[in-house]
């Protein structure tokens, strides 16, 4: 998340963000202002330094990632507009295969076990299982909700960046 006097960035993973951070960083730099890192735990209610003019604030959720929701923003920052890149959500699918985290990290998708009963050959996944599996085991459903009905992931990570309470818009 990266805040100035005018505007908050969110960045949305696999949307383009580091870059646009980066740049952000770079631009803030050029004109003289100090682009200052703030570790934020989630949900901590921390008063902050307004990053008015000459100042800005790169803030780290959980003290190491940049991929700060809406919710994660402190509340003298909330009145602020809210930025962000937009990617095709099947840009994001290829983008997140080719990045192969769950390569690196396989209980990312949950138990190891019951994910190779469904795909024997995981974490060598096809495109096509990957999208399926993620889409299957990374948005909560609700009781009885069939996996039809429940949006895709990139609805739900949407929702859970951008909406201020993301719990009341699910209901």
């Amino acid at each position: 998340m990266f805040v100035t006097s005018q505007f908050v960035f969110l960045h949305q993973p696999k949307t383009g963000g580091t870059f646009v951070a980066a740049i952000l960083s770079r631009l803030h730099e050029a004109l003289g202002d100090r682009v200052e890192t703030v570790l934020l735990e989630p949900g901590q209610e921390a008063r902050l330094p307004d990053p008015g003019p000459g100042r800005v604030l790169k803030i780290l959720i959980g003290g190491r990632h940049q991929h700060g929701r809406r919710a994660d923003i402190p509340p003298q920052f909330r009145d602020r507009t809210v930025v962000a890149t937009v990617r095709s959500p099947y840009d994001r699918y290829a983008s997140q295969f080719e990045f192969a985290w769950w390569r690196r990290l396989p209980e990312m998708f949950g138990p190891v076990d019951v994910v190779r009963r469904t795909y024997p050959r995981y974490p060598d996944l096809t495109f096509a299982d990957f999208v399926h599996l993620t889409n299957a085991v990374s948005v909560p459903r609700g009781a009885g909700q069939s996996e039809a009905a429940t949006p895709g992931f990139h609805t739900y990570q949407f929702v859970e960046s951008f909406f201020q309470e993301p719990e009341n818009a699910w209901r």
